[in-house]
C-alpha cells in the first residue's frame, strides 16, 4: 500500500520539477557577449573582453574583469594593511586572490 501511495506522488511530482526547471532555465539571462562586454568597459581590451566572455580568469586581471568573468563571489574575506588591500574571494569551485585589486593567486581546477 505504502509503495502505491509512494508511487503515485513520483509520477505527479516528476512532471512539476521538470516544468519547474524549463520555466526557471527560461528566466535566466544569456551570458554577456565580448562585444557587450567590450561596450560597458571600454578600457579593456577586446582580447581580455573576449577571455571574460568565456568565463576566463587568469593571473594579472582586475578584481573589476574577475567579477565580470565568474559573477559575485559567496564570500570575500578582506585584510587592510601598510602595503595595501588583500582579498580573498570564495566560490563553489574554488578561491581567488587579490592584492590591492589585482589578481595575484588562484585555487580553481579550471583556471585558464
Amino acid at each position: 500500500m505504502h509503495f502505491a501511495v509512494l508511487l503515485l506522488l513520483l509520477l505527479v511530482m516528476v512532471p512539476v520539477v521538470q516544468d519547474s526547471i524549463v520555466k526557471l532555465d527560461a528566466l535566466m539571462e544569456p551570458p554577456p557577449t565580448a562585444e557587450e562586454i567590450c561596450a560597458d568597459h571600454p578600457e579593456w581590451t577586446r582580447h581580455d573582453c573576449l577571455r571574460i566572455a568565456s568565463r576566463a580568469i587568469w593571473l594579472g586581471m582586475t578584481d573589476n574583469m574577475a567579477r565580470a568573468s565568474l559573477g559575485d563571489p559567496i564570500a570575500v574575506h578582506r585584510s587592510n594593511g601598510e602595503w595595501g588591500v588583500y582579498e580573498e574571494w570564495v566560490y563553489k569551485t574554488g578561491y581567488l586572490y587579490f592584492e590591492n585589486g589585482v589578481l595575484t593567486k588562484c585555487e580553481r581546477p579550471d583556471m585558464r
